[in-house]
């Protein structure tokens, strides 16, 4: 399938010219150092692509040296794929990631920031940095979000398959009628519930979910409606006795698992 190699020198492609070329399976590669900043903010993918980036390995530590600035909105039932790639938006009052009308993401060795956040305890308007619905399919694979400590930070999943691989999420992850399978990856988020879920099937193992707020008595992991299979993980919730917490008909089969409250 054609590649289009996008960046800022002579060689290379304009993004929305790369774009608007492009077929179904294709692939745009930004260029290594190359930033990409959308215009106005945001930039609506509708077709069956793949949008790469590059990365350094120097010891064991990746260093992405690929960027788009700005929202993505997923849209019109395509099937896309993001890889080696750091996300980021410098905008309060937007999502990173919008995944909608039965489309299907795959994000593989992805950063997703957001440098200008407001704090969990404000009135502001809050938006997540990913923002899935209507019935849409998202893959995550190592995948990665900084430690905000007091500071908004939410994965918002409605009505769609999301299965997370090798993931480090700094970030609530709010689950609703979804069904969801996590494996071999890392959940924290303190100040609020790390893992907040309703009306979904969540499979998770090999993994590790750390947060809580003792102060407002909002447990690691709140399921409502929910059932949850869990193996072999270490659920953290410090000073707090109720790291699991679970209303209205939830179920909850925990094999081998660790619950510390230290």
């Amino acid at each position: 399938m054609p590649k289009y190699l996008v960046g800022d020198t002579n060689d290379t492609w304009d993004f929305y010219q790369a774009y608007k070329a492009c077929n179904p399976g294709d692939t745009i590669e930004l260029k290594e150092g190359f930033y990409l900043y959308l215009d106005n903010g945001y930039f609506s993918v509708d077709k069956d692509i793949t949008i790469e980036g590059h990365i350094n390995i120097e010891d064991n530590t990746n260093y992405y040296t690929s960027k788009i600035i700005g929202r993505l909105d997923i849209t019109n039932g395509v099937n896309v794929n993001i890889n080696n790639l750091w996300l980021e938006i410098n905008n309060r009052n937007s999502n990173i990631i919008n995944l909608n009308q039965n489309s299907t993401l795959s994000l593989y060795t992805v950063v997703i920031d957001r440098p200008d956040s407001v704090k969990i305890s404000s009135n502001d308007d809050k938006y997540p940095e990913i923002y899935v619905k209507e019935n849409s399919n998202l893959i995550m694979n190592y995948v990665y979000t900084f430690d905000k400590k007091d500071l908004y930070s939410e994965i918002y999943i409605t009505d769609l398959t999301l299965d997370i691989n090798n993931s480090n999420l700094n970030s609530k992850l709010y689950l609703e009628s979804s069904k969801v399978k996590i494996n071999n990856s890392s959940i924290k988020k303190y100040y609020s519930n790390a893992l907040s879920i309703g009306r979904t099937d969540l499979e998770i193992q090999n993994s590790t979910i750390e947060g809580g707020n003792v102060s407002k008595n909002y447990p690691c992991i709140f399921a409502e409606k929910s059932s949850i299979n869990s193996t072999k993980n270490t659920i953290i919730q410090q000073n707090y006795s109720g790291a699991f917490y679970l209303v209205g008909n939830s179920y909850l089969n925990s094999y081998e698992d660790i619950i510390s409250f230290q």
